[in-house]
C-alpha cells in the first residue's frame, strides 16, 4: 500500500511513479503535498507500507504528526520510507533521522524531467543508487568544469550525470547535461548488482566553493544534523554574492531545537564541527525554533540575500 507524499501535479515524479505503482499491483494512495493531515489519516487508516516522499517532507510530516495532530508516526505501519527529488536520502544524518521517525528503511531514487522518471535507486544494502535502464539512457559522467568524459577505471569517482536517449522519439535529448553532481562506485554491490552505483551530492551550480574547498549543501546539512536535538535540523546559507567562489565566512542560518542551551557555546560548536570537517570558516546565526519555514516540496538551501 503504497502513500503518495509527492506532488501529482506536473512533477516528474508524481503521475509516472504513480503510474508505476499501479502497473505493479500496489495500492495507490494518490494524496499528493497540500493536505498533510490528509496524507497521515490516509496512511493510518488505510494501512499504508510506503510512503514515498522528499528527504525534507519526510522530516516535516512526522514532525506534523508528532505536534499537531499527536501521532507517533514511528506507530503507523510504514516500513519503507522511498526519498528523492533533492540530495538528502543518502546524508547519514538525514537517513538516520527519517528511519527513527518512521521506524522504516530510507532508500533514495534519482530522476530528471527532462530524461526519464526513475533511472538510478537504492537496493536493500543502501549504498548508492543502481543505474537500472542502461538499454534507454547512455550515461556519461563529465568534468562539470572542462566537459571531459571520466573513465570509470577507478572504485570511485565522482562528476556531473550526461544522458543520451536511446529509445525515446518525443523530444530525444543528446548528451543532455543534468547539472546533477554525483559520487560513482564501480565495485559489485553487496546485493550481488554489478553496475555502477550514484549517490547525487548536489546540483553542480549550487557548490560553493571556498578558498579551493568545494562546499556541497547536502554536506553542510550533515554536519548541522549531527547536533541534533540541540537544532531542529533546519538550516539555510546566505549568499552575500554569486558564486561558486565566495569569500569566508559562509553565514548560515540555523534553526535552535526546542531545548537549546547555551546559544554563543552551540554556535561556535557548529563553527568548529564545519571547519574540521568540511575545511571551510564558517558564521553561524541561531534563530529560534520553529522560525525557519518548512516545505511540502525539494527543500532550499540556499538563499541569495544580493539584488
Amino acid at each position: 500500500v503504497f502513500a503518495m507524499g509527492l506532488s501529482i501535479g506536473f512533477f516528474v515524479g508524481g503521475l509516472p511513479v504513480a503510474a508505476a505503482v499501479e502497473e505493479i499491483g500496489a495500492t495507490l494512495l494518490p494524496i499528493g503535498t497540500g493536505a498533510s493531515d490528509r496524507l497521515i489519516a490516509s496512511i493510518q487508516a488505510m494501512r499504508a507500507t510506503v510512503l514515498a516522499t522528499t528527504p525534507s517532507y519526510a522530516i516535516y510530516l512526522a514532525e506534523i504528526a508528532k505536534r499537531d495532530l499527536d501521532v507517533d508516526p514511528a506507530t503507523l505501519g510504514i516500513h519503507h520510507v522511498m526519498v528523492g527529488a533533492e540530495p538528502g536520502g543518502g546524508v547519514p544524518e538525514i537517513r538516520a533521522l527519517i528511519e527513527r521517525d518512521w521506524n522504516a528503511t530510507c532508500t533514495e531514487s534519482i530522476g530528471n524531467a527532462d530524461v526519464i522518471t526513475i533511472h538510478s535507486a537504492e537496493c536493500e544494502a543502501q549504498d548508492g543508487c543502481h543505474f537500472m535502464v542502461p538499454d534507454y539512457l547512455l550515461m556519461e559522467i563529465i568534468d562539470p568544469e572542462t566537459g571531459v568524459v571520466l573513465a570509470a577505471d577507478q572504485p570511485e569517482y565522482e562528476g556531473e550525470m550526461v544522458f543520451t536517449h536511446l529509445d525515446r522519439e518525443c523530444n530525444p535529448m543528446l548528451r543532455f547535461r543534468t547539472r546533477d553532481h554525483v559520487v560513482v562506485k564501480t565495485l559489485p554491490c553487496a546485493c550481488g548488482r554489478s553496475g555502477p552505483r550514484l549517490r547525487c551530492v548536489g546540483r553542480t551550480d549550487d557548490m560553493l566553493i571556498l578558498r579551493g574547498v568545494n562546499v556541497w549543501p547536502s554536506a553542510i546539512k550533515d554536519v548541522v544534523m549531527s547536533f541534533r536535538p540541540d537544532v531542529s535540523g533546519e538550516m539555510v546559507i546566505l549568499l552575500g554574492a554569486p558564486g561558486p567562489a565566495i569569500a569566508p565566512p559562509l553565514k548560515i542560518k540555523v534553526e535552535r531545537g526546542a531545548a537549546a542551551g547555551n546559544a554563543d557555546t552551540l554556535a561556535q560548536r557548529i563553527e568548529t564541527r564545519l571547519r574540521e570537517k568540511l575545511i571551510f570558516t564558517s558564521e553561524i546565526e541561531l534563530v529560534s525554533a520553529n522560525s525557519l519555514p518548512r516545505t511540502e516540496m525539494k527543500a532550499k538551501l540556499i538563499e541569495k540575500t544580493y539584488e
